[in-house]
């Protein structure tokens, strides 16, 4: 049982790790355009 609840905890983290370097994926992505906008007004 306390394996089982290892093996949950290890996917619950991999899952947030992934989550998380989605986001700060899109925060770049989102940057960078917002970056490109602001030159490209200029």
């Amino acid at each position: 049982m306390k394996d089982h609840l290892k093996q949950l905890r290890l996917q619950r983290q991999k899952l947030d790790e992934g989550e998380n370097a989605r986001k700060s994926k899109l925060t770049e992505t989102t940057s960078l355009q917002t970056f490109t906008m602001t030159c490209g007004n200029i």
